[in-house]
């Protein structure tokens, strides 16, 4: 039982298996009830969201009785919303939705980029990058940050709503409002100097994504040639970009942490 205030940004720290990223299991638990089609359907423990929690055993702690199940509460301006999960079956791979709120929070029930996830397991450098079916107004980064490049080939000019903007958008007379531009100046500012240039290759699925160094635009890199933490904050930046207001942007992140005295 864990009862956790939430703020508009809150970071779990902690131990290795102190159960940081069980918080987030449970919250993407209620993201896939939220978006059934009905109350009595069950949620998969193996696939969404790159999920991969085995089965009702491994889910429920060791002394649970028959019939025992997880309950996930959000309290949202005063509005309690509940979900209940149940066990399916003896080592069953999903659990039975026991309840759901009728009206869930946008970030549960909302569209496909109401709540995106990054898991700790992300793709490193790539030179090409598969593609996803989604439509445009559906298309993120992935959990493993796998589409980034395409996001970025397709959607070079989705403006980015104010609040997230690059204090550099403001600069000047004009707003600089598109997503590629904005990316570039926050991995500026996060990483390195960096541009950066993302294309689809006509007659295949795949997209594939060049580094560039400022103020020398012939200049491209592969990622596998670049700094790996461009290529590893950058899905991290492009999702917060495309979160929508009310949206829910869920990171997980293993870091090393190293303390030197003296």
């Amino acid at each position: 039982r864990l009862e956790l205030p939430l703020r508009p940004l809150t970071a779990l720290t902690g131990l290795n298996g102190g159960g940081k990223t069980t918080v987030i299991q449970a919250l993407l638990l209620a993201r896939q009830a939220s978006r059934g089609a009905s109350p009595s359907e069950a949620v998969r423990l193996n696939g969404p969201y790159g999920l991969l929690l085995g089965d009702t055993s491994d889910v429920l702690h060791d002394d649970a009785e028959d019939g025992e199940g997880i309950r996930v509460r959000v309290v949202d301006a005063d509005v309690e919303y509940t979900w209940e999960f149940a066990g399916a079956g003896d080592r069953a791979l999903n659990l039975a939705v026991r309840a759901r709120p009728e009206a869930p929070p946008h970030a549960f029930g909302g569209p496909e980029r109401a709540l995106l996830y990054l898991c700790a397991e992300r793709w490193g450098p790539r030179d090409v990058q598969g593609m996803s079916s989604a439509n445009l107004a559906d298309l993120h980064p992935g959990h493993q940050g796998e589409h980034v490049a395409q996001v970025l080939a397709l959607l070079d000019s989705e403006p980015v709503r104010e609040p997230l903007l690059h204090p550099r958008a403001l600069e000047g007379e004009a707003r600089i409002e598109t997503l590629r531009q904005n990316v570039e100046w926050w991995l500026s500012s996060i990483v390195c100097p960096v541009t950066l240039s993302a294309n689809t290759v006509p007659q295949t699925s795949v997209a594939v994504l060049r580094y560039g160094i400022p103020g020398r635009p012939l200049t491209h890199v592969r990622p596998p040639n670049g700094a790996f933490g461009v290529t590893y904050a950058l899905p991290v930046i492009v999702a917060a970009l495309l979160a929508p207001r009310g949206g829910l942007l869920l990171v997980d992140h293993v870091h090393e942490a190293h303390v030197a005295e003296g």
